[in-house]
């Protein structure tokens, strides 16, 4: 299978609640996305997860960008012909830009599923419907950034069945922490019926000090906190002691190579988690090796993606039974490119019944207002 073509597009799309951390305030998400067209006569997107500033990494969309154009000489100047996953990431070994691989990583499995060489899932012949739950099952991972937004949220569950699905919160660390806990514990209750007390995750993105760690710890017995993710900037920090929680670790991980993460999941206690992004791994088809190989608990974050992306860090998050950030459809965006959720349970029918084809998502993003980019 050769590639013959490719398109550059930017999206943009305004949050429909800001983004608000302790590193920045988002209003709105820029992206980048390639379209590759094969000999087969079909074409098939990718998406780069990068922003347009280095607010969160020093990779950003335009360093990707570069790269892709890097890639793209490297696979038509070559005229290379890949019939298998592993032989596009022989070719290209060479590149460092991990977002810039994981986008055409996200081609090629689509691509090679929809030829039949591809199975979504293991290295071995089992394939990822062995461990995919169909959408009306999917339990949502939501991430609260203010307590305006969770109202928004609050809102939205009393008129719409996915948000009663809902069992994991992430909560953005802030001066409003214990105000939103008290609102979720208070509010969500009555909305969602579930056996199990909503499961709480508070992101600090490296921003805690030792006050902060005291106030952390007088909330444990009040909550359901299950752990905190990246309390401090560094990985295994020793001032993690001093917390009563389990770690999660995101940041810590920017510049680690994948042998380095499944080594540091090895340094970790057992109640700890790694929270793994596609595109620092190079991509999905890599992602899903690598998860089988973490001696941790794992699950996938988001990263305000579109849908296209947030389709494959679900797929992830199934594959390592941890709900993660799996954000029901327009919950960022009101216009997100396609309805992943159905896309999802086409997924799972079409590991059935054959009939289903990625290519079905190149015809429903081929009507998405991009703004075309030349090189």
């Amino acid at each position: 299978m050769k590639l013959l073509g490719i398109e550059y597009f930017k999206a943009n799309e305004s949050f429909i609640d800001p983004i608000i951390t302790v590193l920045t305030t988002l209003t709105e998400r820029d992206s980048l996305f390639i379209k590759c067209t094969f000999d087969t006569g079909l074409s098939y997107y990718g998406e780069c997860v990068a922003f347009n500033t280095s607010w969160y990494e020093e990779v950003t969309i335009n360093d990707v960008f570069n790269s892709c154009q890097v890639i793209e000489d490297v696979l038509i100047d070559n005229y290379v012909d890949i019939h298998h996953i592993d032989e596009l990431h022989d070719v290209l070994q060479g590149i460092d830009c991990h977002y810039a691989v994981s986008m055409f990583d996200m081609v090629y499995v689509q691509a090679l599923f929809d030829q039949g060489l591809y199975t979504l899932g293991y290295e071995s012949n089992q394939s990822l419907d062995y461990n995919l739950k169909q959408p009306s099952n999917l339990n949502y991972g939501i991430t609260i950034h203010s307590i305006s937004q969770l109202r928004s949220v609050l809102e939205k569950i009393k008129h719409n069945q996915q948000y009663k699905q809902v069992s994991r919160i992430k909560i953005k660390y802030s001066d409003q922490l214990e105000e939103i806990l008290n609102e979720i514990q208070k509010s969500f209750s009555i909305y969602i019926d579930s056996i199990n007390p909503i499961e709480l995750v508070v992101d600090c993105n490296g921003s805690l000090n030792l006050d902060d760690v005291n106030s952390l710890n007088t909330l444990k017995n009040q909550y359901n906190i299950r752990y905190i993710e990246q309390p401090f900037k560094g990985f295994k920090d020793e001032r993690e002691t001093l917390l009563d929680y389990p770690i999660g670790y995101d940041e810590a991980l920017f510049n680690m190579t994948i042998e380095e993460v499944i080594e540091s999941s090895k340094k970790i206690k057992s109640t700890d988690f790694i929270v793994l992004k596609i595109g620092r791994l190079r991509g999905f088809s890599r992602a899903v090796q690598c998860i089988h190989r973490m001696e941790c608990n794992v699950l996938f974050g988001g990263m305000y993606e579109y849908a296209l992306s947030k389709l494959f860090t679900t797929l992830c998050n199934r594959i390592a039974f941890e709900t993660g950030d799996v954000t029901p459809h327009n919950y960022y965006f009101n216009n997100e490119l396609f309805n992943y959720e159905v896309m999802l349970q086409n997924v799972y029918n079409g590991k059935l019944d054959g009939h289903f084809k990625f290519s079905d998502i190149t015809l429903q993003m081929n009507q998405y207002p991009f703004q075309k980019l030349e090189r």
